[in-house]
């Protein structure tokens, strides 16, 4: 989740509790870590079939990927929905609506971050927040342009790991096509078993020369070249 707590200032929408924002930015950092391992190899234009579906109210992405059984998991990706998805986050992290509210809200306001909820059929696998970097609290360096984007991820706990394999490839997707990203960063906690398993398995690289905040590793992945 986008929320940066810096030496306990919020220095993002400051009108919410500081201990609401501590406890959210603490599980949002771990998202919900896994010791089961994920492969694949990231391709953005073989690695999924992708198509855009227009709604009356957002854009959705669907990708079909085709399992050995012959049957199709669609991966769907679209806004997060307030109240509609408020239960799903409760039931994740634990927060009460009375915070969640409020603060999905402020960031369906903003320009520079999208929150988003990525489904595998019709079961929510992850939520996601893709905020541009210029904006987000990655770590100390400036070495942020426009045209670079964060994810920051949220992951269901019962969600199989192919399951969120795959929703992450579509995230990824999403950002460079409809973005027009140039660049893609995740500021991972070390103890993200799940995601620093898949990071291994992609062009993700680390960001050495940028010191993120403690008990975290910077990873970048430039747009690729076609």
């Amino acid at each position: 989740m986008i929320i940066k707590v810096m030496d306990s200032q919020i220095t993002l929408f400051a009108r919410f509790k500081v201990c609401t924002f501590i406890q959210l930015q603490n599980i949002f950092c771990c998202s919900r870590p896994s010791k089961q391992q994920i492969s694949g190899r990231y391709s953005a234009s073989n690695s999924l079939m992708i198509h855009l579906v227009k709604s009356k109210n957002f854009q959705m992405m669907i990708s079909a990927k085709q399992t050995d059984k012959e049957r199709q998991e669609n991966i769907s990706i679209r806004p997060v929905i307030v109240p509609d998805d408020i239960g799903l986050l409760q039931q994740w992290l634990g927060v009460g609506a009375d915070c969640l509210i409020p603060f999905y809200e402020s960031l369906e306001a903003s320009s520079f971050i999208q929150s988003m909820m990525v489904w595998e059929n019709d079961k929510p696998i992850l939520q996601v927040d893709i905020c541009e970097a210029l904006f987000d609290d990655l770590g100390a360096g400036d070495d942020f342009a426009p045209g670079d984007y964060s994810l920051r991820l949220l992951f269901a706990p019962d969600a199989p790991v192919d399951a969120i394999s795959l929703g992450l490839y579509n995230c990824i997707d999403y950002v460079f096509l409809e973005k027009k990203a140039s660049r893609i960063l995740m500021l991972v906690h070390k103890s993200n078993e799940l995601l620093i398993a898949w990071i291994k398995d992609t062009p993700f690289t680390l960001v050495k020369h940028i010191q993120p905040k403690p008990q975290h590793s910077l990873y970048v992945l430039n747009k690729p070249v076609h």
